[in-house]
């Protein structure tokens, strides 16, 4: 009974795994965008994607 045990348990942490990795990897995304926008990267991303709007057009 005690294996029985002991196996249930290793399964249930095995699966508990790859979820304690999957949300430690969305925070750190978020920690991330949280410090790219503090540092004003969001106006870099949009200026840059509105030159290249303008090129496909053909009006820059």
């Amino acid at each position: 009974m005690s294996l029985l045990k002991k196996n249930n348990t290793a399964k249930i942490h095995a699966r508990r795994r790859p979820q304690i990795v999957s949300w430690g990897l969305l925070l750190a995304a978020l920690g991330m965008m949280v410090y790219g926008a503090k540092r004003g990267e969001v106006q870099v991303l949009f200026t840059k994607a509105i030159y290249i709007c303008m090129e496909c057009i053909g009006l820059g």
